[in-house]
């Protein structure tokens, strides 16, 4: 089986919908490792398992620079590991460079596909790239997003894909808890829910699925009602977008739920899941929307059609025409109803958490056994 492994994972954030997080706090369950850390380079807010792992979260000031104090704190505790695993472009780039100082083995993980990334980031996470022993896509659409020369400065490096995975057992635990959608939203307890969790974002294109279930509820005999999760920058445009709609009263904005349990029991109490992403990388909420028996709606892009197959109904990017008709099959449709909830279903039992920890577990003794000669 080999020596008990040490590994520091170093990220911007952490929180209760991190996948570092929760892959680091199962790590620090399993016989493979003897210790397991998180490095935050802004801030940590607790996440389940937090308690098993050792996190220390820098409060950085400046997402641009690093000063003498912050670099020998980052140092000292690097140190302590025998491996490090980085996670977003602004930390990897910092703890990548004193990982390679201390003569560490670095792991990083490409969470996203490049679209997003703004040149200088692409830039100084290609140049990242370079330095690692090894590199790991969540997705094939995310390494095929990489830039011709970012490929090249990898290619004499190992570049693996590994898949996220869910912990079915705690999305569906989380079913139970004394909090539901209809505590904070007027929902019509017969209509048919929509839903999707995640940042209100560009990528994620909410407007798209807002007109479309506002499209919906003019076609169609069902009432529907559509409820978001999530905060960030999209959110008054979004919240105009509601108010200006026609079935503005169907559509709700939940704004960002505190607890994790709370996103797995608004999942519990929808009936399909949509997410129009413009890009992505691998997406693990759909999983976790399977998990509980959501039919899903998914954008035409590859990551999805990768992992999500024949599980999922697809509709054009940016078109709420097709992402209408698609949602009007499954409301309307019982039997096409069924068919995608038990695939769904069936899918989500294939990404176990613990399948993702195996496979980064041999990515780490590969590497470390390559450092040791």
């Amino acid at each position: 089986m080999g020596e008990p492994i040490a590994v520091c994972h170093v990220v911007n954030s952490a929180g209760a919908s991190s996948i570092p997080a929760e892959i680091a706090a199962r790590q620090a369950s399993a016989d493979a490792f003897d210790q397991v850390g998180l490095l935050a380079w802004f801030d940590i807010d607790p996440f389940d398992g937090m308690e098993r792992v050792e996190t220390v979260s820098l409060n950085s000031p400046d997402r641009f620079r690093i000063d003498r104090s912050q670099y020998k704190t980052v140092r000292s505790i690097l140190a302590e590991y025998d491996l490090i695993h980085t996670h977003h472009p602004h930390s990897a780039f910092y703890g990548t460079l004193i990982a390679k100082r201390l003569g560490k083995p670095v792991v990083q993980t490409e969470h996203n596909t490049h679209d997003g990334y703004t040149r200088t980031g692409r830039i100084a996470n290609g140049l990242t790239n370079g330095l690692v022993d090894a590199v790991v896509c969540v997705s094939s659409a995310v390494h095929e997003s990489f830039a011709r020369w970012e490929d090249a400065i990898v290619r004499d490096r190992t570049v693996s894909v590994i898949h996220n995975g869910v912990d079915r057992s705690r999305v569906i635990e989380a079913t139970d808890i004394p909090w539901s959608i209809h505590d904070v939203a007027d929902i019509d307890p017969g209509g048919t829910v929509v839903g999707a969790a995640g940042m209100l974002t560009e990528q994620k294109a909410q407007d798209v699925l807002i007109e479309a279930v506002d499209q919906l509820n003019a076609e169609t005999d069902h009432h529907v009602e559509l409820v978001l999760s999530g905060d960030g920058n999209r959110r008054a445009a979004l919240e105009e977008q509601t108010q200006r709609a026609r079935y503005s009263d169907r559509l709700h904005l939940l704004g960002f739920l505190d607890e994790r349990a709370q996103v797995y029991k608004m999942l519990s109490e929808i009936d399909i899941y949509a997410m129009p992403s413009r890009w992505e990388g691998f997406c693990l909420a759909v999983l976790e929307a399977m998990s509980l028996g959501n039919p899903c709606v998914l954008s035409d892009i590859p990551v999805f059609r990768e992992v999500y197959g024949e599980s999922a109904l697809y509709h054009a990017v940016d078109d709420p025409d097709a992402l209408d008709a698609q949602l009007r099959t499954l409301v309307e449709d019982p039997a096409v109803y069924s068919e995608y909830e038990q695939r769904g279903t069936e899918l989500s039992k294939t990404y176990s958490l613990d399948r993702t920890v195996s496979a980064y577990t041999d990515v780490y003794r590969s590497v470390l056994g390559h450092a040791s000669r």
